[in-house]
């Protein structure tokens, strides 16, 4: 932006031009320096057809649930994947499959889910394509933008989506907060997901106090310091990744499904900085009470 002056615009309708507008730049890392383990972690917990079957094959004795994921990833990977409600649908089922829906942790994966934004004085709406709630009370932990790989929209523009998604978020939890009488958060660090057709980007985006304000209240500031979110792409982990193809490749369908799960690890390690740092535990108490 030549002239500094965010309009207010929804979380879905952001570009590169509100992160540069914000100083949020993004900074593509290592899977070491994003937090992963150095090995990523073994599926031998999974279904063995689930990582290795070929999603073409039609295998009368699968487990239903395994038929049912590869189905829906020959779906949005096949020639007439051109609506993004169906990348929808496959990643909520590789995201159920990698342990985000879970009783022992208290979440679960759905669809679309409210981004109420307040930018500039003025409470604008949006909506996740996927999503990761906490099931006690529903409240959103983790956004997944999905884009069909023929959809023209640039990825710097997606990014910003996410952004806006994650800034959401932690207005959002400190809204209840206030509303509960407890203090409100300072900072968080919000787990994202990108899809490009069934190919996933992994970022974790750090919302302060000072950001949210800024957007809220004054659409004329630039923060001087940036905000660096981490990113971290893995097609270099298969050197057959096909964009088209995506997780219907059964060799990138393991590297993929290994960081879904190494990447559930650093998302709930995320989610419980947010409870040591203001006893967000408490919140829920209060609210469910």
């Amino acid at each position: 932006m030549s002239d500094l002056f965010r309009s207010e615009k929804a979380p879905s309708d952001w570009t590169s031009d509100f992160l540069e507008s914000l100083n949020i730049r993004m900074q593509p890392v290592t899977g070491k320096e994003f937090g992963f383990p150095s090995d990523l972690p073994s599926l031998d917990h999974m279904d063995h057809d689930l990582v290795t079957a070929s999603g073409s094959d039609t295998n009368p004795n699968q487990a239903p649930g395994t038929a049912a994921t590869l189905m829906k990833l020959v779906i949005a990977t096949g020639a007439g994947a051109t609506r993004e409600t169906s990348i929808d649908v496959a990643i909520q089922r590789v995201l159920e499959d990698a342990g985000f829906e879970s009783a022992i942790s208290g979440t679960t994966v759905n669809g679309h889910w409210p981004t109420p934004l307040m930018m500039s004085g003025q409470l604008l709406h949006g909506l996740t394509d996927v999503c990761v709630l906490s099931r006690k009370d529903a409240f959103l932990i983790l956004p997944v933008e999905n884009k069909t790989i023929s959809n023209p929209t640039p990825t710097p523009d997606v990014e910003a989506q996410l952004t806006a998604q994650a800034i959401s978020i932690f207005q959002t939890h400190n809204k209840h907060l206030a509303d509960a009488g407890l203090p409100t958060l300072s900072t968080m660090r919000i787990p994202c997901i990108r899809m490009s057709g069934t190919t996933p980007t992994f970022y974790i985006i750090p919302v302060t106090r000072k950001l949210s304000d800024t957007l809220a209240t004054d659409p004329c500031t630039r923060p001087q310091t940036p905000t660096m979110v981490l990113k971290h792409e893995i097609t270099h982990l298969y050197p057959g990744w096909n964009r088209e193809e995506g997780m219907r490749d059964p060799g990138f369908r393991e590297v993929a499904l290994k960081s879904f799960v190494a990447f559930k690890g650093l998302a709930q390690a995320c989610w419980r900085d947010m409870d040591q740092d203001d006893s967000l535990l408490h919140l829920y108490d209060a609210v469910s009470s």
